[in-house]
């Protein structure tokens, strides 16, 4: 019952939310398919953690819209709002700082401009702090950095559903495996040698470049797969095909609804960050399509905004078309 009731929240949050610029059918319509999109009832009704970090980010695109075009104590009380919401956030999952960030853009404005970044900086750098993620949330991104791929491995170890290959192993010692630590002859114990040092450059360079090589992958994962001439493994993938083949119509009409962001920055924006950073920060870390399916759900939100603008226009002009071809 808690489960469909945070997921009503989901759809209500982002019928508000385009109801400011939508008509009323529109925005609607696009409220129900994200409490009806198949993906979404599924993973509600399994894991809990996910479910509520999606009203959160929702309701957030509420309170940038509401921040942009309030003063005073609105403007105080929607300021509290968000840093309430980050705070949660920051315990659901790590992105709160990414959220933060925007939310901090949002705040500035023409008016009040002092109160605004004051706002800005509060809730960008210490609520993620108190969350747990060190000063502006930065403390859990600079830890995966430099282990991106091992986070990849540990997603696909296990998993039927792994996109990255797992290093088979070899004993460091032909004998039994244990490595041997002991100094060479005459070797400097105190302190990293030049070869060690540029073993440690190499390393470095080596992670960038996996990471670099892993990003056309990892956004297809997050984003289009499973294909559809994908072999099926089983019936849940089945099921998935059919999520993403009815989410590939809602990603070209959100891309074509991004060209609205600039006439209705005050509701897109937030959406359009979100939508866009979200599966980017995941596509570096994720190791097998299962995991990537269920945070897929973190931005179907976010899709369904932008999707909404884009169809209400190309219906608009559709309507403008034949208007002047009956002339």
């Amino acid at each position: 019952m808690l489960v469909a009731v945070v997921g009503a929240l989901v759809a209500a949050a982002v019928t508000k939310l385009l109801l400011e610029k939508l008509k009323w059918r529109w925005s609607v319509v696009a409220g129900l398919t994200v409490a009806f999109f198949p993906s979404q009832i599924a993973w509600s009704t399994i894991v809990l953690k996910d479910v509520f970090v999606w009203p959160g980010l929702a309701s957030l695109a509420l309170v940038v819209s509401g921040s942009v075009r309030n003063s005073g104590w609105r403007l105080a009380a929607l300021g509290t709002t968000g840093a309430l919401i980050v705070f949660l956030l920051g315990h659901l999952r790590l992105h709160s700082t990414f959220v933060a960030a925007v939310v901090a853009i949002a705040f500035i404005s023409t008016t009040q401009r002092a109160v605004r970044v004051s706002a800005a900086v509060l809730i960008a750098s210490v609520v993620p702090w108190v969350s747990g993620g060190g000063p502006a949330g930065l403390e859990p991104v600079v830890n995966q950095v430099d282990s991106l791929e091992e986070l990849r491995l540990a997603h696909a170890e296990g998993a039927r559903s792994a996109i990255v290959a797992l290093p088979e192993f070899e004993p460091d010692s032909p004998v039994d495996g244990a490595a041997d630590t002991a100094p060479l002859p005459g070797g400097d114990t105190d302190g990293p040698t030049d070869e060690g040092a540029e073993e440690v450059g190499r390393s470095l360079l080596g992670r960038l470049r996996g990471d670099l090589t892993n990003l056309p992958r990892g956004p297809s994962v997050m984003l289009l797969k499973p294909y559809p001439w994908d072999a099926a493994s089983s019936l849940r993938f089945v099921f998935a095909k059919i999520d993403t083949l009815l989410r590939y119509p809602l990603l070209a009409l959100a891309v074509a609804g991004s060209w609205s962001v600039r006439r209705n920055s005050r509701v897109l924006l937030f959406p359009l960050l979100t939508g866009s950073g979200i599966p980017l920060m995941y596509a570096l870390g994720e190791g097998n399509l299962g995991t990537a399916f269920r945070h897929r759900g973190e931005f179907v939100w976010a899709v369904m905004v932008l999707a909404a603008f884009s169809a209400q226009r190309l219906r608009d002009r559709l309507l403008q078309r034949r208007a002047s071809l009956g002339e």
